[in-house]
């Protein structure tokens, strides 16, 4: 009886959740796990790890792609081309999936699907083993696609070939409130040829679980509506850590100084006049190559807008685009920038992050070179390099490439940087005496279930 909460549908499925097997007592002679109240469908199980040594398990292939034998298929041992494929599974032994694309037309897009996941935990993770070796292996992308909007977005993406040997994948999947997701592995056989065999082994969800309430937040963390504890740094970063979205509420955000999705403006952030360059709004429906962002950091949709610097031949490699933030008042606290980046492509330049004051320029941040297809995010300390009115600098130098972008979305600040605060969400119960209260009874409590 460890007071714990785990999901109802867990309850009497045979499985030891709360770690003291209540969950799993007093069952009735046939288990009959109370089901979520989630729409009707099939839902994916974050413990449902696929080996593929028996079958493709709940994944499924696209039924509406019409190209003959472009399926994701079950394989033990090698495949039937040579100089591509793998030998064996992953881990030496067992069975994996992957496309033949002996007989495929170049451009053939072949995917897998997930069944629906209807609500994620904040730092979900999907993890994976990838083999591409052979000449023509094409390009991999790891896709979630929001049920409710539409939208889609590569979140993790190989072009091959590599070395003869299975590969770890992990794909950060971002959460967008309120929406069910699916994950898609998507194989386009870009160029065509017979040595293009992609394999796929041992799918798992890290970190996936929805955060389950604590019967007190400690001081230091913040407490979100259902009482899940998360750290004050998440709060107005643009990332959803509360399940209802509470902690990144315009009506509370907006008093945050500096803070710039680049929807509507820049937010009062000055184009530096040292500079070469100047930063660009763009998005993903207009996105100028295929290496620059085709969603934003924000909304994950097309027709969401971020800042780039344009890569093309009108700017020599050096120039060097420098966008500061309006002034701050000096750190009242523990004072961090947050702010997300997307740097992708063979001949990227350097992405840095600067903290300004007066005459002087201190670079607290920098990334150099191709960082993979997909947004991340980082948390830069301010207040450890500064003590007065200061600004920060966004600068990328541009490398060689005539069409590798750097773009730059999502910039927050912590509430140490300005001494604003974010007020506490008036819902919050301190001590739950039940689960029942608790998001519609998706959770009972391990002790007295």
């Amino acid at each position: 009886m460890n007071e714990r909460c785990v999901w109802a549908i867990y309850r009497c499925d045979g499985v030891n959740d709360c770690g003291d097997n209540s969950d799993e007592a007093n069952c009735p002679p046939t288990p009959t796990a109370t089901p979520a109240p989630a729409p009707p469908g099939s839902y994916l199980d974050y413990r449902e790890n696929c080996t593929f040594d028996a079958s493709i398990c709940t994944w499924t292939n696209n039924a509406s792609d019409s190209t003959p034998n472009s399926d994701w298929k079950l394989q033990s041992g090698g495949t039937a081309s040579s100089f591509t494929g793998p030998k064996t599974g992953h881990g030496g032994s067992g069975s994996y999936i992957y496309v033949e694309t002996s007989d495929l037309p170049a451009g053939t897009v072949t995917e897998l699907y997930s069944k629906t996941v209807y609500y994620s935990g904040a730092q979900c993770k999907f993890n994976f083993w990838y083999h591409m070796y052979g000449k023509d292996c094409g390009d991999l992308y790891v896709i979630v696609r929001y049920l409710g909007s539409g939208a889609e977005a590569a979140i993790w993406h190989e072009q091959g070939p590599h070395v003869d040997k299975w590969l770890n994948g992990v794909a950060n999947i971002p959460v967008i409130a309120n929406q069910s997701f699916t994950i898609v592995a998507r194989h386009v056989h870009t160029l065509g040829g017979f040595q293009g065999d992609v394999a796929l082994d041992d799918f798992s969800f890290m970190d996936c679980s929805p955060s389950l309430p604590a019967p007190r937040c400690p001081t230091t963390t913040f407490q979100c509506p259902d009482s899940t504890c998360i750290d004050p740094l998440a709060v107005c970063d643009y990332t959803l850590d509360c399940s209802s979205g509470y902690d990144e509420l315009d009506t509370q955000c907006s008093r945050v100084d500096g803070r710039c999705n680049f929807e509507s403006s820049l937010c009062g952030y000055t184009q530096l006049k040292t500079d070469n360059i100047d930063w660009t709004v763009g998005r993903g429906l207009a996105a100028i190559s295929p290496t620059a962002p085709q969603v934003d950091h924000t909304t994950m949709a097309a027709t969401g807008h971020y800042l780039y610097i344009q890569a093309d031949r009108t700017h020599n490699k050096g120039d060097v685009a420098a966008i500061a933030t309006p002034l701050m008042q000096p750190p009242h606290g523990a004072c961090f920038v947050s702010f997300c980046y997307h740097m992708y492509g063979s001949e990227l330049g350097t992405l840095n992050v600067s903290v300004a004051t007066g005459n002087e320029t201190r670079t607290a941040w920098s990334r150099t070179g191709d960082q993979g297809n997909v947004w991340q995010c980082a948390k830069v300390r301010v207040n450890s390099l500064v003590t007065t009115d200061f600004s920060i600098v966004f600068s990328a130098n541009r490398g060689s490439g005539v069409k590798d972008e750097i773009a730059l979305d999502d910039v927050s600040f912590s509430q140490g940087c300005a001494g604003y605060a974010i007020t506490p969400p008036p819902t919050a119960t301190p001590v739950y005496t039940s689960c029942s209260s608790l998001s519609q009874s998706y959770k009972v409590r391990c002790t007295q279930v």
